[in-house]
């Protein structure tokens, strides 16, 4: 079914999921009023809730099905509550499309939905969505990093068609306690130190989600890794979602990390277009601007540059001698950064190497 560019957001349902929070869920409310004013509004929480004075057109009421510890210091693991409340949420739409969102985040914008089928390109190998859903990179974790997390996109918001989003949704409560406590089962077994869970709560989500359409994935916990694991993650992940950059691409902000990219290293648009070039669509051009952004906002000489940027200014106002030794810093970075990005630009479009 194709829908005109004028009639797409009267097409969407945004399902709002998670408990009902002071202030920040009728702030969420609020904003999905303002910037998607046709929008059907679906609010899908717990039982016994007050939802007194908050603005949605559909309420769902689910029992909580509670959370589990899952580190050592006594954290808790909301896996299952998400899974309910994004679950019975999105059966509930009546609209083509879905917007699922947590009912601590804020809408800011709509460019998100520029970005819908802007790439066309799949392998036919684990294409599994019928079109690929929209996720940001908060929490996306880089696969590729000094701390591989496999299988591990966003779940914090996400877009797409209403069967899509349910397909990634509509998957089996974790076993309690055993996922959540497996390490403290399986003491010899090596971990992080904190984290006791089978699976983080997106890998458990992305899991199923593979696993019920049919996958025989070999991966028993987090803290597997292999080649093979590895390309397959990244297969699944750029061939059934794009990855858009938080806040200033998929225009949705988590009140509780307005700015931050969350507690580890992250997937960047970048790496996401370089896995498109390499497994979906080898005659993808990343262009000059994309590498050089995602280089500036990832790469470990670009916080140097910036750090040093600082040193200078702050010794030049106290006429400290040292500053000339951060003038030649910068300019060794900036120089350096130039030519890891020319050099990047050059690698991924496979003009040289």
């Amino acid at each position: 079914m194709n829908i005109s560019r004028s009639n797409f957001k009267k097409n969407i349902s945004v399902v709002v999921q998670g408990p009902i929070l002071p202030f920040q869920t009728a702030i969420c409310l609020k904003s999905i009023r303002k910037f998607l004013p046709k929008a059907e509004i679906i609010l899908s929480t717990w039982e016994g809730s007050n939802i007194n004075d908050l603005d949605y057109d559909v309420l769902v009421l689910n029992k909580d099905p509670g959370a589990e510890i899952f580190t050592v210091t006594g954290q808790r693991q909301n896996q299952n509550r998400q899974i309910v409340s994004a679950k019975e949420g999105v059966k509930k739409a009546s609209r083509l499309y879905v917007l699922k969102i947590r009912s601590d985040m804020e809408v800011k914008g709509t460019k998100f939905l520029s970005f819908w089928k802007k790439y066309p390109m799949r392998s036919e190998e684990c294409k599994v969505l019928s079109e690929r859903i929209l996720i940001n990179s908060l929490y996306t974790r880089r696969p590729i990093s000094t701390k591989p997390l496999l299988f591990h996109p966003s779940d914090w918001v996400m877009f797409g068609l209403k069967k899509d989003v349910l397909n990634v949704w509509d998957i089996p409560l974790a076993p309690e306690p055993q996922t959540s406590q497996y390490f403290k089962v399986h003491k010899n077994m090596k971990y992080d130190g904190n984290c006791l869970t089978q699976y983080h709560a997106e890998q458990y989500i992305w899991l199923s989600f593979l696993r019920k359409n049919g996958f025989q994935i070999n991966y028993e916990n987090y803290m597997i890794f292999s080649k093979e694991l590895m390309d397959f993650s990244r297969l699944s992940i750029v061939n059934n979602t794009v990855l858009l950059e938080y806040i200033t691409e998929f225009d949705i902000v988590s009140q509780k990390h307005p700015e931050q990219m969350g507690d580890s290293e992250t997937m960047h648009p970048i790496d996401w277009m370089i896995d498109y070039k390499k497994f979906c669509d080898p005659t993808f051009y990343i262009s000059w601007d994309s590498v050089k952004k995602g280089i500036l906002q990832t790469s470990g000489t670009s916080l140097r540059l910036r750090k040093h940027i600082h040193k200078f200014f702050e010794r030049c106002k106290r006429l400290n001698p040292q500053c000339i030794e951060d003038c030649v810093a910068v300019i060794y970075c900036f120089f350096k950064l130039q030519f890891n990005c020319l050099y990047a630009y050059l690698k991924y479009n496979k003009t040289i190497f």
